[in-house]
């Protein structure tokens, strides 16, 4: 029987797909750093096998540390690389994976679901979000925070991120917790124009901010990280969702 261009495209995706996430015969975490980085930009390697051919996936995107692609056998997911660089890359994403897997367990309506993730750690399949950004400004808040919007205008802020931000500093202000640094020293009463107590409580009456400010507290995520690019939209249920792990890389949880 022939076979089609195509289709042997194909069957090469599926065969590197469940190569990688296969689990035996893995690395330890620990074993990584004293490694040296043998990969190159284009694959995943183990005793000299090509494992995973990128060259086969649709790119769904890219940051500092890892490389998003479209998973070949379900559009609903996506699966997270880390990127062939030093060691240090390597082990900062390995912990951006590792807190993945802990924010989707522990907050799994605000972050998307893992899975699977490698034995090495470096590859992880996740539940697929459209990323929000600036554009989507209105969309946000018509559908996630409504009780908000009339606050918003008043303030005369130009970015909605901005001022969610704002409201978990106050949040954290307000019960003495220890503020992040990295928020812009800014003026609450200049900047919100209202009472910040009143917003505070209207905000707490939203489930989705109550959400977002207990995963804040309980897995020490640095809220002025929170932005457009670094959430977006379930493509399954069209729920809010996290993300980005930059933003929880490296927190006690």
């Amino acid at each position: 029987m022939k076979i089609t261009k195509t289709k042997l495209k194909q069957i090469i995706k599926e065969e590197t797909i469940k190569l990688l996430f296969e689990q035996d015969d893995h690395d330890s975490y620990e074993d990584l750093e004293d490694k040296e980085d043998k990969n190159n930009s284009d694959t995943i390697t183990r005793n000299n096998q090509i494992m995973f051919n990128f060259e086969n996936l649709v790119s769904g995107g890219q940051g500092s540390y890892r490389v998003v692609y479209i998973h070949p056998e379900d559009e609903q997911k996506v699966i997270k690389v880390c990127r062939q660089k030093d060691p240090d890359i390597i082990r900062k994403c390995i912990q951006m994976m590792k807190d993945e897997v802990i924010a989707s367990q522990r907050f799994p309506n605000l972050f998307p679901k893992v899975y699977n993730i490698t034995g090495d750690g470096r590859g992880l399949v996740v539940e697929r979000a459209d990323i929000l950004v600036e554009g989507h400004q209105d969309f946000l808040i018509d559908n996630y925070f409504p009780e908000l919007r009339g606050y918003f205008i008043k303030s005369g802020s130009p970015d909605f991120m901005d001022f969610l931000k704002k409201i978990i500093d106050q949040c954290f202000n307000a019960e003495g917790r220890q503020r992040v640094f990295g928020m812009n020293a800014y003026d609450p009463n200049k900047y919100f124009k209202t009472s910040i107590n009143k917003i505070i409580r209207r905000a707490l009456s939203n489930q989705l901010f109550s959400d977002i400010l207990q995963a804040t507290i309980e897995l020490g995520i640095e809220y002025p990280d929170f932005d457009w690019g670094n959430v977006g939209v379930s493509v399954i249920d069209r729920r809010f969702l996290i993300v980005d792990a930059s933003m929880t890389s490296g927190f006690t949880a």
